[in-house]
């Protein structure tokens, strides 16, 4: 049996024993934050918790010239200072507590450090010139503008438009510029920078989709007639961007069709096929453009960009008249002449009417173009001739003879007419 004295012995020595991890865990539990306990426990002097060791959030970074990365020292116990190695490369933006915020500025390596309580801690930075633009692609109304950014790098590129009459630049900042569209085109905006060209294809179009033929317009002074010259435009020519040679071809060629199909006295129903197409002019759509191309051709002619006066306008089957007639209405030599004009007119070509006499000393009207410097014949009635002498032809009824003709034309089929009523040809005579 144990005495009293041996028991208070046993039970001194398991107290002893495990009465410092009991403290411990009592102390943590209550301890304030950042506090480490000292704990004194008899017999066995001083017991401290260690504190974790500083660290950095990372030892490397890869950074883009012109961006910005944080670093932090972990666990630190006091104030951290940072410094960079090389400002150029990397240079320090702003410290935060245990943070700093850095910014590559050009391709090359710098070491951060941080210093807390006598003790340096690195982290080795590295950064790369990868420069790239905000956008590849813009399309713009005429008018409008787009910001372009050049990140990736601190160097200024070298900004450049392929064409300022489509789209222009204006600087805001070394690798910043703005694009301003001014009319109708394409154009490529580039930026040269560390050897690199950054390329944004920037697609303008007018306000409104149907100007595409408005620039450097004649008019014929008929708010209506002149919104259905552009129709007609949009219809046979489509998009711009071809020659204008190819341009006259296909006007040419659909007036010509136009001349055939009334000279048959077809409807526009019955013939589809050569290009027919009317406007419904009473519609409130219609109308509505039309007063929007109104407000657009009053700008044109303050401009300068349009002026109103073909010269022969009040002779024709004008173009609102033939795409709003239900039926056909005749058209003579007079009314495709005068029609062709007002087209060409309407793109910017040079043409006017001249009235003569044909090969059986019949009163005749056809055309004058300027291209390229030099006035053609153009007898556009004259082909729905050609297409009852060979209907069955590879060009669907058209010959294209009386296309682009030269002088020598006119004296082989006997066309006369007074050189000294048209003073314009007279300067430099027909081809």
């Amino acid at each position: 049996m144990m005495t009293t004295d041996r028991i208070s012995n046993r039970c001194g020595r398991l107290i002893r024993r495990f009465l410092p991890a009991l403290l411990l865990v009592l102390c943590l539990c209550g301890l304030p934050a950042g506090e480490t306990p000292a704990l004194l426990v008899k017999g066995l002097g001083p017991v401290t918790a260690q504190a974790a060791t500083p660290s950095l959030s990372a030892k490397t970074l890869t950074v883009t010239a012109g961006t910005k990365k944080t670093i932090t020292l972990n666990n630190a116990s006091a104030q951290v200072k940072w410094t960079t190695s090389d400002e150029k490369v990397a240079a320090i933006v702003s410290t935060e507590g245990k943070s700093v915020t850095i910014r590559g500025k050009k391709a090359g390596k710098a070491t951060i450090t941080a210093k807390c309580a006598k003790k340096s801690y690195t982290c080795t930075v590295t950064v790369k010139n990868v420069p790239k633009i905000s956008q590849t692609t813009a399309s713009l109304k005429v008018g409008k503008t787009v910001e372009l950014k050049v990140t990736g790098t601190m160097s200024a590129p070298k900004w450049k438009t392929s064409n300022a009459k489509v789209a222009s630049l204006v600087k805001i900042g070394p690798r910043r510029y703005k694009v301003k569209a001014l009319k109708a085109g394409t154009a490529k905006i580039t930026a040269v920078v560390n050897g690199k060209t950054l390329v944004c294809t920037v697609k303008v179009t007018a306000v409104w989709k149907n100007y595409q033929w408005a620039d450097k317009m004649y008019l014929t002074g008929n708010t209506e007639n002149d919104y259905a010259l552009e129709m007609i435009c949009r219809k046979v020519l489509g998009k711009p961007g071809q020659s204008k040679r190819i341009q006259i071809k296909k006007l040419y060629s659909y007036v010509a069709r136009l001349s055939t199909h009334y000279a048959e006295g077809r409807t526009n129903t019955g013939n589809k096929s050569r290009g027919w197409f009317r406007i419904n002019f009473s519609s409130a759509t219609v109308q509505k453009n039309v007063d929007a191309y109104a407000a657009f051709v009053k700008k044109q002619l303050s401009s300068g960009k349009a002026r109103v006066g073909n010269g022969m306008e009040e002779l024709s089957d004008s173009a609102m008249d033939i795409l709003s007639d239900k039926n056909y209405c005749y058209m003579d030599c007079i009314g495709a002449s005068c029609l062709f004009q007002e087209l060409l007119s309407h793109i910017g070509v040079k043409c006017i009417c001249i009235w003569g006499t044909s090969t059986a000393g019949n009163g005749h009207m056809w055309n004058a173009v300027r291209y390229g410097g030099k006035w053609y014949c153009c007898d556009v009635d004259g082909e729905n001739w050609d297409y009852y002498m060979d209907p069955a032809n590879k060009n669907g009824g058209l010959t294209y003879y009386r296309l682009m003709c030269g002088k020598d034309y006119l004296k082989s089929i006997n066309y006369k007419y007074n050189a000294k009523e048209y003073p314009v040809i007279e300067k430099t005579g027909l081809k």
